[in-house]
């Protein structure tokens, strides 16, 4: 479970507060692979003070996920920051978080490749405009268990948007967002 947020800021030359705004959300799958390519998701070129934030979840099935990582992420051929990870090792699992300032508009390739082949991974894309550039993202919060319940309650304010990634098992059901 890994959760961050965006940051509002307010514009002093106008002193107006701008609040994060969702663009674009895409999602995508892979099993048995070393990486995932999506095409469906499209950033709009009107949209000033962009952010695209990456998360991605992955299941090994076999060894402890120690040794695995996500290799890197690119948007339109740009390399994306890796913001920071949650692995759970006795179920196998893992869950990273990367961003990327003011990506490329437009319908561009998302590739995010692992250091070894998965038994399944999750992708999920969201691009965001109205994000402060200075300080884009606060402190992520971070937990790993078994729940039926998963939570984390990362430090924001009003304005801000909250951008959480789950992963979880096969066993499991998906979560409600809170």
């Amino acid at each position: 479970l890994y959760g961050g947020y965006a940051v509002s800021y307010t514009d002093t030359s106008e002193n107006t507060t701008h609040t994060p705004q969702v663009d674009a959300v895409s999602t995508g799958t892979g099993t048995d692979t070393d990486s995932v390519t999506l095409s469906g998701l499209t950033i709009d070129a009107a949209g000033i003070n962009r952010l695209l934030v990456v998360g991605v979840a992955w299941e090994k099935g076999t060894a402890s996920p120690s040794g695995v990582t996500v290799s890197g992420v690119t948007w339109a051929g740009d390399a994306l920051t890796k913001l920071g990870s949650s692995l759970h090792g006795p179920t196998n699992r893992g869950v990273d978080l990367w961003y990327r300032l003011n990506p490329d508009t437009g319908n561009n390739a998302l590739v995010v490749t692992m250091s070894d082949v998965q038994q399944s991974i999750a992708v999920g894309a969201i691009s965001v405009e109205n994000v402060n550039q200075s300080t884009p993202l606060g402190t992520a919060a971070t937990a790993t268990s078994s729940s039926t319940a998963p939570s984390v309650t990362p430090d924001s304010v009003a304005g801000d948007l909250v951008v959480d990634f789950v992963g979880h098992g096969s066993e499991g059901s998906g979560g409600t967002a809170g």
